[in-house]
């Protein structure tokens, strides 16, 4: 399992040779988005699944109130993250610019630092709302009364 990992990390981040033209580059940056979706994706299904048991749970008359914004939430999140990685290729187009010669290194650690913002970004961010909601909740509560 190690090694078959370790063959799909390499796959991802290295380049065999100096990518020379605007298409290369872009080509390079592109055949890694579905990968790269696939594992926001996956982060954020872990999460969903999660959040569903949690509020399950926490009601047990199954009542897990109106989806709509959870709905709306996750393709606006998925579009956002696609902008966002669209901006690596476009980094290092200017990067090539300005300096062209730690442009490829630059270039591999903006994937590598992008996979990982995005997956404990898509990960952390529920949790981050829950204790959020919880810590407001318990504001209003000393306070009202």
């Amino acid at each position: 399992m190690g090694t078959i990992l370790s063959r799909t990390y390499r796959l991802l981040v290295e380049r065999p040779k100096e990518l020379q033209t605007v298409s290369q580059v872009i080509g390079w940056w592109e055949i890694r988005r579905a990968p790269y979706n696939l594992l926001v994706g996956l982060a954020g299904l872990i999460n969903i699944l999660i959040i569903i048991v949690a509020l399950l749970l926490s009601n047990p008359d199954g009542d897990l109130g109106d989806p709509f914004l959870a709905m709306m939430g996750i393709p606006l999140y998925g579009i956002m993250a696609n902008v966002c990685y669209t901006a690596g290729w476009i980094v290092e187009l200017l990067d090539r610019k300005e300096n062209p010669s730690a442009a490829t290194r630059n270039a591999i650690n903006n994937l590598k630092r992008g996979f990982l913002f995005s997956i404990l970004l898509t990960l952390l961010l529920p949790w981050a709302l829950l204790l959020l909601f919880v810590m407001l909740g318990l504001i209003v509560r000393l306070f009202s009364g």
